[in-house]
C-alpha cells in the first residue's frame, strides 16, 4: 500500500516538474527573441545613420519613411 501511495505522489511533482521546465525553456527563447530583435534594431539604426552621413540631402527634401524606402 504505501509502494502505490509513493507512487501516486510521484506522478503531480513529474507532472510539475516537466510543466517548471517547459515554462523555463519557452521563457529563454523569448528571451534571445528579444535580444535578437534588440540587435536587429541596433544594426538598422546604424545602417540608417550610416546613410544619412554619407549622403546627406538638402534641407528642402524631407527624410523618407520605411514606406517609401521601399
Amino acid at each position: 500500500m504505501a509502494l502505490c501511495t509513493a507512487t501516486k505522489l510521484q506522478v503531480p511533482d513529474h507532472h510539475r516538474l516537466v510543466a517548471h521546465t517547459t515554462d523555463d525553456i519557452r521563457h529563454r527563447a523569448l528571451v534571445r527573441l528579444y535580444e535578437r530583435r534588440m540587435a536587429v534594431d541596433g544594426l538598422i539604426s546604424a545602417l540608417e545613420r550610416y546613410e544619412r552621413e554619407q549622403s546627406p540631402r538638402p534641407a528642402k527634401w524631407p527624410e523618407p519613411n520605411a514606406a517609401e524606402k521601399w
